[in-house]
């Protein structure tokens, strides 16, 4: 039973591809910053609070200037030393490409995402509802982020991915979702459009219930 709480606490994830960071940088560029590809990961946990934000940052250059708002950085696939101070990054690349990890404090991502879970009616958290059977219902609330920098949610498209496991959830049943058979997973796809929040209603009968990362 201890495990199947971990497995589902620990495996809410959202992941969020953005061209650009999505929270306000408050460093002043004094040199002009190296071109990059950014990527913007988000997880959250099994209820839809933010746990850990972390930008992975590309880079095809041998002398790298970039700037962040990080708590850390982390150099992912070279021994190269990453020099950071006050929110700039120096790195003397010497791979082709390089990619390095900045983590993100106190990020506001575009969408809130709400997750709850009922069981037989009774609703619980994602900890105590894991190893349980019964009827599910789960629900998943997606609304704009008012906090959130301007342009991202009228501007960008959301997909959600529900994994569900098809021995484990039997009579799955759930409005706009595009479902896909993937080995013995059941693949419930939502498309939130750009500018729109969208409430998902998942109902299943469960026999020991656990899930994968909701993406």
């Amino acid at each position: 039973m201890k495990e199947n709480r971990k497995k589902i606490a620990s495996l809410m994830l959202l992941a969020t591809v953005l061209g650009t960071t999505i929270n306000t940088i408050n460093v002043q560029a004094e040199e002009k910053t190296t071109p990059k590809e950014e990527v913007i990961y988000v997880n959250l946990d099994g209820e839809g609070e933010i746990e850990k934000t972390y930008a992975v940052n590309i880079f095809t250059d041998s002398n790298i200037i970039d700037y962040g708002d990080y708590s850390e950085v982390k150099n992912m696939n070279t021994n190269d030393k990453i020099n950071f101070s006050s929110g700039k990054v120096t790195i003397n690349n010497s791979a082709d490409k390089l990619y390095y990890e900045g983590i993100m404090e106190n990020v506001q991502i575009p969408w809130k995402v709400d997750i709850s879970y009922k069981l037989d009616g009774k609703e619980y958290s994602a900890q105590d509802i894991a190893g349980k059977s019964g009827a599910l219902k789960m629900e998943i609330k997606i609304t704009k982020n008012d906090n959130a920098k301007e342009g991202f949610f009228d501007n960008y498209a959301l997909q959600t991915v529900v994994k569900l496991d098809g021995e484990k959830c039997k009579n799955i049943l759930s409005d706009g979702a595009t479902v896909a058979n993937v080995g013995g997973v059941k693949q419930l796809t939502y498309t939130i459009m750009p500018g729109t929040e969208k409430d998902i209603v998942i109902s299943a009968d469960v026999n020991d219930f656990e899930m994968e990362s909701i993406a």
